[in-house]
């Protein structure tokens, strides 16, 4: 192994020319060094490959162009050096890579930083650039990544919590990705994201301004930021297991479907969405208990359990106001995984309230109105194959110019104002056929609600 230092002003400054080096070329095994004496240098076309690459006395630059410096061990770059990438050009780092901080380092939108085999990334807050990690090994961050773009596609990137910030696509479509801690996306230029794996969720990820558009599905535990979410195509945004105000720093804007999977955690803060849907996935019993505003607009709100057996899956809005659709069940055809829509006390537009017409079961006490007042501007229809959606009420107060069929009404004291009927022969007047059951009530309420709906009762059981 032999150690060859770049000259001060011999050769043509080109890496493969001797008189550019005290000790000749360097090779597989060799360490190239920049010392403070050393002039610029520049590798254009031709790949090299090293052992190692000492730059922590160096003064000058060092400038790749349309070129890979291939770095089987350790890289250290000091205050004063300059290292520039153009034209599709890759430093490939296979040891530690170390930065002092006051060097710099510029990548063009083809060029990166590669990751692989095993080592430790310390920046001491010099952006690096782009950043890919392509082949196998963990690289484990030291400190904070500041960055352009980076893609996660093989291999292991470690941030160990210290997280990073990158003004580029931020992308994990392969390898793993852990304990990335807060990844912020910042600076207005629109972006690519993705991380379309559950178990490699980023914990935090955090948008300043950007518009980000997912080309995958895009899973996190937490979102914060005032940024804009748009799918490419039918990709969501899940935020998966997030602690107790996992949406509470956002301000932003989402125009693509949304999942939540939580545990019994509470948002944190108005959930608004200005297109697309909001699915609550989880397993069975668990709950969304809503502690601010669900509004989505034209968009609808779907409830189903990921899994077969249990309790059903609530969300549970409180005393807080819900806009949007409802749609019960999802569409996995034979398998009941419907869950509940507990209305609670809040003050709720529902523009229609559905089953997903792949769920044939019967939905036993899958609405609960509770105490809540609503305003039913579509249709509640709950027939799929002959069975309802049966729904629980205790004091509840429902106008609007909606429609009620094929449901079953447990009930207490329905306050059911200016309401039709929708049977299948309902012409949009109140006719015939409204298919509302209503069950154990009292005769003076039997009376009460005759005179309330605009349309016969069809059956009081």
């Amino acid at each position: 192994m032999a150690i060859t230092t770049i000259t001060a002003s011999g050769g043509d400054r080109s890496w493969g020319t001797s008189a550019t080096w005290d000790n000749g070329v360097p090779g597989v095994a060799d360490t190239a060094v920049g010392d403070g004496s050393s002039g610029t240098v520049g590798l254009g076309s031709t790949p090299s490959t090293i052992a190692s690459l000492d730059l922590s006395s160096y003064t000058s630059s060092l400038q790749i162009d349309n070129a890979t410096l291939d770095v089987d061990g350790p890289v250290s770059i000091g205050s004063n050096a300059v290292l520039i990438f153009t034209n599709g050009s890759q430093l490939a780092v296979a040891g530690n890579f170390d930065m002092t901080s006051g060097a710099s380092i510029t990548t063009d939108a083809t060029s990166s930083i590669l990751f692989n085999d095993t080592g430790t990334i310390t920046t001491n807050g010099v952006n690096i650039g782009n950043v890919l990690a392509n082949t196998a090994g963990t690289h484990t961050q030291a400190d904070l990544i500041n960055g352009g773009s980076i893609d996660v596609q093989a291999g292991t990137l470690n941030s160990a919590s210290f997280g990073s910030n990158w003004s580029g696509d931020c992308k994990r479509t392969g390898g793993v990705w852990t304990d990335s801690g807060v990844v912020t996306l910042s600076g207005s230029t629109p972006r690519e994201i993705e991380n379309a794996l559950a178990t490699e969720r980023w914990d935090h990820l955090v948008i300043d301004s950007a518009t980000c558009t997912m080309t995958a599905d895009t899973f996190a535990m937490k979102l914060s930021g005032a940024g804009t979410i748009v799918a490419d195509t039918t990709e969501q945004f899940i935020l998966w297991n997030g602690a107790a105000g996992f949406w509470a720093g956002w301000s932003g804007t989402i125009t693509s479907d949304v999942r939540f999977r939580t545990s019994n955690t509470a948002p944190g803060a108005d959930v608004v969405l200005t297109g697309g849907d909001l699915s609550f996935v989880a397993p069975p019993g668990v709950s969304l208990p809503m502690d601010a505003a669900l509004n989505l607009n034209n968009g609808s709100l779907r409830i189903f359990s990921e899994s077969t057996g249990g309790s059903l899956v609530t969300v549970a809005t409180g005393a807080n106001p819900f806009t949007g659709h409802v749609v019960l069940g999802d569409d996995d055809s034979g398998v009941n995984r419907s869950g509940v829509f507990d209305c609670g006390s809040g003050n709720h537009i529902i523009k229609s309230l559905s089953r997903d017409p792949a769920n044939t079961f019967a939905l036993l006490n899958a609405v609960d109105f509770a105490t809540s007042t609503v305003n039913l501007s579509g249709k509640f229809d709950g027939n799929v194959s002959g069975n309802d959606i049966i729904v629980t009420n205790t004091s509840a107060v429902i106008s609007g110019a909606g429609t009620f069929t094929d449901t079953t009404v447990t009930d207490n004291e329905l306050n059911a104002t200016n309401m039709r009927g929708g049977g299948p022969n309902d012409n949009g007047d109140g006719g015939s056929n409204v298919n509302i059951r209503f069950r154990d009530l009292s005769p003076a309420l039997n009376t009460r609600l005759n005179s309330n709906l605009n349309a016969p009762l069809r059956e009081v059981i």
